[in-house]
């Protein structure tokens, strides 16, 4: 028997997910709710059907107890909810429930979209509202109405239920965006919540990710703590946690500072998702964050990445010009750590353009600054590079001192140097 419109919009509130719809629909069918023409019999339309209720109760028991705390406060404060008001009603801060909503994001209870965490199912978010006493949900949803005045509780009717979730859903929009760590992260940093990323980036690196997600994540921690801190990390090494807190706290007061790490970070992220256009439209929004001079150092960073993307999306001049903004304005500190690498997006940039001499010649001036650098480290004799020899092509010191002489056909004619 086919099922006719209201079953369907009943059905609907499970949001295509397999194991509700079928709980949904025996229950169903147990309870004697579906007539025989294949019609929703409406006899108790505020209650689920008991194996729902089961199903979902498992789940919460399989979650830890702050993501189970953190669905119970979410469905008193609507199908969409802010994460800062959730914290507000569990006496905690919005950090505090990061690793919970990691869990909820991760087992595709909730997702973030662009208004807040969503619960993915209008059934589960009906059914969680269900499984709280009536007197305690009482008192949670006067506690509700005083922080989000006019917030929506799960209607009583599932095929009400059913429609309002159609009506809320976007047509065209992946049925997972904005799901796992990446999309939270995602959404966290185009929203300014710079901290937050941060910290949900840390609590996922710790527990097991697919060897992909972890070097993105990886990177992306690396892009907010090297602008958080106007610095990089000794070695560009794994980030540890103490430059973690120091970005953290760089980052506290928010402003442009805390903007240009988001649109630095999200553009990382973007990139390594393959949306080019969105990673390029977020490195160009981090660099043309305003600056005082107490923060000049900060534009090094951003500039020396989007430049490289520049590069890959084939724009070397863009690049060139990013680069040469680098080295002029960049204060001696950061150019010390900065400066290599720009000189190294410039020979790239030569490169690209097919200018290869110009790419030599910009490629031996990093190795300059470089040997000069280790001289001064080695008490000032220059290290011995091996590089082309100017007048043949046998090899010499890129410092200028000749090597021992070697018998080779290949020397000079008149010095025999190799």
């Amino acid at each position: 028997m086919a099922p006719q419109p209201a079953l369907l919009d009943v059905a609907a509130c499970a949001n295509g997910n397999p194991r509700l719809i079928v709980e949904l629909l025996e229950g169903l069918r147990e309870e004697g709710r579906i007539s025989p023409d294949g019609e929703l019999v409406r006899v108790t339309p505020g209650r689920l059907p008991a194996r729902v209720q089961a199903a979902v109760a498992g789940l919460l028991r399989q979650l830890s107890r702050e993501s189970a705390q953190l669905l119970r406060v979410g469905t008193v404060l609507g199908r969409t909810f802010q994460l800062s008001q959730a914290a507000a009603m569990l006496g905690t801060s919005t950090a505090a429930l990061l690793p919970a909503l990691d869990e909820t994001l991760t087992t595709g209870v909730l997702r973030l979209t662009d208004e807040g965490v969503t619960f993915q199912q209008p059934l589960l978010w009906r059914a969680v509202f269900e499984a709280i006493p009536p007197s305690v949900r009482s008192t949670l949803h006067e506690e509700a109405r005083r922080l989000v005045p006019g917030h929506d509780l799960p209607a009583r009717d599932l095929a009400s239920l059913g429609r309002q979730g159609a009506a809320r859903a976007k047509p065209g929009s992946a049925a997972d965006d904005g799901a796992g760590v990446t999309g939270a992260l995602a959404t966290l940093l185009g929203s300014g919540y710079v901290e937050s990323a941060l910290l949900l980036a840390r609590s996922a690196l710790n527990g097991p990710l697919p060897r992909g997600e972890a070097a993105t994540l990886r990177r992306v921690v690396l892009d907010l703590v090297m602008v958080g801190t106007g610095g990089a990390p000794d070695g560009f090494g794994p980030v540890g946690a103490e430059q973690a807190r120091a970005a953290v706290d760089r980052l506290h007061d928010g402003g442009p500072e805390a903007r240009r790490a988001a649109a630095t970070a999200l553009a990382g992220l973007r990139w390594s998702e393959g949306r080019v256009g969105e990673a390029l439209r977020s490195g160009a929004a981090a660099v043309g964050q305003p600056v005082t001079p107490d923060t000049a150092a900060e534009r090094a960073y951003p500039r020396v990445a989007h430049a490289r993307r520049l590069i890959c999306a084939g724009e070397p001049d863009a690049a060139r010009a990013l680069v040469a903004r680098v080295l002029a304005d960049t204060p001696a500190g950061p150019l010390a750590v900065f400066g290599p690498a720009a000189g190294l997006v410039r020979a790239e940039a030569h490169v690209r353009a097919g200018e290869l001499a110009e790419a030599e010649h910009a490629a031996r001036e990093v190795l300059a600054v470089l040997d000069a650098r280790e001289a001064a480290a080695a008490g000032g004799r220059p290290p011995c590079r091996r590089g082309p020899c100017p007048r043949c092509a046998g090899w010499r010191c890129a410092a200028g001192t000749p090597r021992a002489p070697r018998r080779s056909s290949r020397g000079c004619g008149s010095s025999g140097r190799r």
